[in-house]
């Protein structure tokens, strides 16, 4: 698993961003959307937490989905 921290996430809209530590051939803020936050209940995310997650590729961009606060 990859690991990073939240660039910025809108509870409102439930997405954001994550900036990836030191993955090969990332270099650009990965899409999270809330439904990819691993967790029960209402999920969200907070700007400067550390996550961990899985790198997919989707339309020619990467995501990030099974994300899990640490």
């Amino acid at each position: 698993m990859a690991t990073g921290v939240i660039r910025w996430f809108h509870e409102g809209r439930g997405y954001g961003f994550i900036d990836a530590d030191n993955v090969k051939g990332v270099s650009e803020p990965l899409y999270v959307h809330h439904t990819e936050i691993l967790g029960r209940g209402y999920r969200s995310l907070r700007a400067g937490q550390n996550v961990r997650f899985q790198i997919q590729l989707a339309d020619g961009h990467c995501r990030a989905v099974e994300v899990e606060a640490i």
